[in-house]
């Protein structure tokens, strides 16, 4: 449970960084049009700091036990789709491509996916246990 609320420590610094660094970056490149730097922000407050903040009221509430190998597929899914984020918002604001990035994005959203998958298939098995 201590790794999941420190997680949701780490996830709000990182957004909080990453909200000032889009402002600033776009302001300091005079760019005026929309760019994933400005979501980052916003996703990392829900699927970093609220998911990880809602995992621990779940463990502690009804004793949810979440595997490690959950853990990390979890964050290292939530790394790769902020990176990816990331790398799009800094290429769209110098004018550069990088043609591969959409493969790497969709890999880490359809991990992402999977965990949010297993998370329900872990709540379904405690929802079965209270009946």
């Amino acid at each position: 449970m201590k790794k999941w609320y420190w997680s949701s420590v780490f996830w709000l610094i990182i957004a909080l960084i990453s909200g000032v660094f889009a402002r600033e970056f776009t302001k300091t490149m005079s760019f005026e049009g929309q760019t994933s730097l400005f979501t980052i922000h916003s996703h990392l407050l829900v699927l970093g700091f609220c998911f990880s903040l809602l995992v621990v009221l779940f463990m502690k509430s009804f004793s949810l036990q979440l595997s490690t190998l959950f853990y990390w597929l979890y964050q290292i899914s939530l790394l790769g789709l902020t990176l990816t984020l990331f790398t799009r918002g800094i290429f769209t604001v110098t004018g550069q491509e990088f043609s591969g990035l959409n493969h790497i994005a969709g890999l880490f959203h359809a991990l992402i996916a999977l965990t949010f998958g297993l998370f329900l298939w872990y709540l379904s098995k405690i929802i079965d246990q209270n009946k």
